[in-house]
């Protein structure tokens, strides 16, 4: 299990886990600001370690080639989108330019 469930936290914010560590560690100001597009419940059917290009960085293409492999892969992908597309809309409105 991992270790964020079943501490009643609402959200995880792992991707910038690293960039608050450095800045705490340099006694740098930091300020993190997210728009969730999935919960902690939800999964994706699309192996992510098939998608890195060189260097380890996502592609694009390599995520919709994966995601059209199979049906779920597609169905993930239609609520990826979607949910994106809200949490967008919320972080701009949160932000004032929505």
């Amino acid at each position: 299990m991992p270790a964020y469930l079943g501490t009643g936290l609402n959200w995880v914010d792992m991707e910038s886990a690293g960039v608050a560590r450095a800045a705490l560690l340099g006694g740098v100001p930091f300020c993190a600001i997210k728009s969730i597009t999935d919960s902690v419940e939800q999964s994706i059917s699309i192996d992510f370690e098939r998608c890195q290009r060189e260097h380890e960085k996502l592609s694009g293409w390599n995520i919709v080639r994966e995601g059209i492999r199979s049906l779920s892969g597609v169905k993930d992908l239609w609520r990826l989108a979607g949910s994106s597309r809200r949490a967008a809309g919320g972080l701009a409105a949160a932000l004032g330019s929505g």
